[in-house]
């Protein structure tokens, strides 16, 4: 009797569901990016609430709607940094959620988000005033990940498989 073991290595990113993707979006422009700095495939995207366009989540305390994580860059390759430096990029591919699970180790944050990897824990605290207060008083307080599955995106952690024959 031949046996051979095989390590599959390779992880899709969409584990299973159904997946929403929208096709045809915007990338507001970044003139101040840095040259270089591309935007990569899976990376966590906001939505700025004005425009509607997409920018890659890299902040919690944003008032313009891009503190929450709304999305994620789908476009294969991503997007370079020298486009969003000259301007805005159309049609672009944003996995907005539905019943999906993801492999969350393929998920990508910004350079400007703090903590890298560990920023599924970070948190978006949601204020208002408390009546007659006049001070921004948290009202709740969610994590990426909790606000992700918000949206029906689900991250999972995909293993090695290992295939015995």
């Amino acid at each position: 009797m031949l046996q051979a073991s095989q390590t599959n290595k390779t992880y899709p990113f969409i584990l299973g569901g159904t997946a929403l993707v929208y096709e045809n979006e915007t990338i507001l422009r970044d003139a101040s990016r840095v040259a270089g700095h591309d935007i990569a495939q899976y990376t966590v995207m906001a939505q700025v609430a004005a425009s509607e366009k997409w920018v890659p989540w890299s902040s919690v305390t944003n008032t313009d709607g891009s503190a929450i994580p709304a999305g994620i860059l789908m476009n294969d390759g991503g997007v370079s940094g020298a486009s969003v430096i000259a301007g805005d990029v159309t049609g672009v591919q944003i996995l907005i959620g539905t019943a999906v699970e993801i492999d969350g180790g393929q998920l990508v944050f910004d350079a400007y988000v703090a903590g890298g990897s560990s920023a599924l824990a970070l948190t978006t605290a949601f204020t208002g005033n408390a009546a007659g207060s006049g001070t921004a008083t948290p009202y709740i307080v969610l994590t990426c990940k909790a606000l992700l599955k918000m949206l029906g995106i689900y991250t999972k952690t995909a293993y090695a498989a290992s295939k015995t024959a």
